[in-house]
């Protein structure tokens, strides 16, 4: 936050060092844990800076950065096994839609 920036780094080899498998289930399910961590990150910030979490002008999110394995694909790599699945697409944008 003092440098302007709203995201916070977390690495995944840091995630299974915290416990064993719980890296894997990020992957598998990240809105299940995304979610929680991140009110829970906001709620420590509330706790000890009730300031500086008034001041946001937009809400933290987590990075999540490291080795996604098989869930590291290109746009043309993805597939319906992946819906719900927390994945790392390499590509340029050119054209987005939704219809």
């Amino acid at each position: 936050m003092a440098n302007g920036r709203f995201r916070i780094p977390v690495e995944l080899k840091d995630v299974k060092k915290m416990e064993e498998g719980l890296d894997r289930r990020l992957l598998r399910f990240p809105v299940k844990y995304l979610l929680a961590w991140e009110e829970a990150l906001l709620s420590f910030l509330r706790e000890s800076n009730e300031k500086a979490a008034k001041s946001l002008s937009q809400p933290l999110k987590l990075d999540v950065q490291g080795s996604f394995g098989r869930n590291h694909v290109t746009p043309r790599g993805m597939n319906a096994t992946m819906i719900h699945s927390l994945v790392k697409v390499e590509g340029i944008v050119t054209k987005a839609g939704l219809t």
